[in-house]
Order: C-alpha cells, then sequence, then structure tokens
C-alpha cells in the first residue's frame, strides 16, 4: 500500500511541475487523459479504501470467528499439499519441499504431500528433504504422507488433473482441504492451521494468502516484482470483502 502512496505522490509532482503555457497547448488531450486517470485511480482509491477496512477489522473477525467454530467442532481435519515441480532449480526446489514439509509435520490434523515431477531427480530430492525435516519432528512421521506423480511434461494442467486424481483416491474426507503450490513457491510454516478453521464457513470455496517475492537480479527488477505482488494483495483483500 506504501508502494501505491509514492507511486501517486511521484505522478502529483510531476504533473504540477509542467509549465502553464504547455497545459493550455494540449488542454482537450489533458482532459480526455485526466478523466480516463481520474477513472482509473478512482477505482483504486475504492480498492485501496476496501483493502483497508479488509485488513484492519473484517479479516481479524472473520478469523476470530473461524478459529472459534472450528475449535468448537473438535475434529482435526487433514491437508492435502498439491505441488507441481518442472524444471525448477535444485535449490529453489529444495527450499520450497523444505517449507512444504515443515508445514505438514506442523498441520495439526496431519497432511500427505502429492508432488507432480517431471524428472527423476526431483522424487530422490523430495525424499532427501522429507528425511532432513523429519528429524526434526520425532513422533510426526505417521501423520504426514508423500505421494510422488511422475508424469510426462505435458503441461501443468495434466499434472493438477494427475494429482488430484490421485488426491481423490486417498479417500479425503469431507472437510479435508487442498493446498496447491507452484514449484517455485515457499508456504509458511503454519499455513494449514491458520487456513482451515476458515471452511468451517460453508459459504467459502477457496482462500489465497498473502505473497512476497524473493527475486534474484537489480534493484529495479525486484521492486517491479514487490509493486506487482503489492497490488495482489491489495486486490484480493478488496475482493474478499465482498465474499
Amino acid at each position: 500500500m506504501l508502494a501505491h502512496v509514492i507511486y501517486l505522490l511521484s505522478m502529483t509532482i510531476l504533473a504540477l511541475s509542467v509549465p502553464h503555457p504547455t497545459v493550455s497547448a494540449v488542454s482537450g488531450t489533458l482532459i480526455t487523459v485526466g478523466l480516463i486517470g481520474a477513472w482509473r485511480y478512482a477505482w483504486a482509491g475504492i480498492n485501496l479504501a476496501r483493502a483497508a477496512y479488509f485488513l484492519n477489522f473484517a479479516y481479524p473477525r472473520r478469523r476470530r470467528q473461524a478459529a472459534e467454530a472450528y475449535t468448537a467442532r473438535g475434529l482435526k481435519d487433514h491437508a492435502y499439499f498439491l505441488v507441481t515441480t518442472y524444471k525448477i532449480a535444485p535449490e529453489i526446489s529444495t527450499r520450497v519441499y523444505r517449507s512444504i514439509f515443515e508445514a505438514a509435520f506442523r498441520a495439526t490434523g496431519g497432511a500427505t504431500i502429492v508432488a507432480s515431477i517431471v524428472d527423476e531427480a526431483d522424487a530422490r530430492l523430495i525424499r532427501r528433504v522429507m528425511a532432513s525435516v523429519a528429524l526434526h519432528h520425532p513422533g510426526r512421521e505417521a501423520s504426514v504422507g508423500l505421494k510422488i506423480d511422475k508424469i510426462e511434461g505435458t503441461g501443468k494442467r495434466d499434472a493438477l488433473a494427475t494429482s488430484l486424481r490421485s488426491i481423490a483416491r486417498l479417500n479425503p474426507g469431507r472437510n479435508d482441504i487442498v493446498v496447491f503450490v507452484d514449484g517455485d513457491s515457499c508456504v509458511p510454516h503454519d499455513v494449514v492451521d491458520r487456513s482451515i478453521p476458515f471452511f468451517t464457513d460453508p459459504s467459502i470455496g477457496a482462500v489465497t494468502t498473502d505473497e512476497l517475492s524473493d527475486t534474484q537480479g537489480g534493484r529495479l527488477f525486484r521492486d517491479w516484482f514487490d509493486l506487482r505482488f503489492s497490488q495482489r494483495h491489495v486486490m484480493m483483500s478488496s475482493m474478499s470483502l465482498g465474499g
């Protein structure tokens, strides 16, 4: 949100720095562009206001209500992580799966990781990471399962379809959840226990998380990704206010 404010202030300063004669010469064009800009930034302002209200008031209230409902139900639901990995650098895959297994071992109701891969080397890496993380969670080994789907490299949709069928064959419970994870995304360690209570509300079919970019490259490149993810967070928060 701060990035948006800085951007708007910068644009305002640039607009005010234009000489008056120049403005008069192109006033018709400026009026047209100004109207379009006003319309766009009015929507941006509405979304910013809605996002701020959601994050500071609506979300804490909904989270509290969901936690109370989940505690009252007394059941601990299982989570299935569906992960697609294709041509991801080993060092990135190691970070990704380490975060996933940490979240799985910390999930109160247990978890199963269903990994869709193309290269057998990824299967070996995944098993090594699982064994490494399991050492830090003694007594929890039985609560975490792993299934690897090795498919042809025919695209992400085929990978998702194959792994969703694998999850269906595992007979998930009515209240269990599926966590979709891209092969280059890390998840918070508490993602399951923080997300699963929201599904006590039958009107909720899916939730999304706030995401941060961990990008390599120049400062401008990193800032661009930070801005894009900030815009995503604002838009998702605004949309969430409407249910």
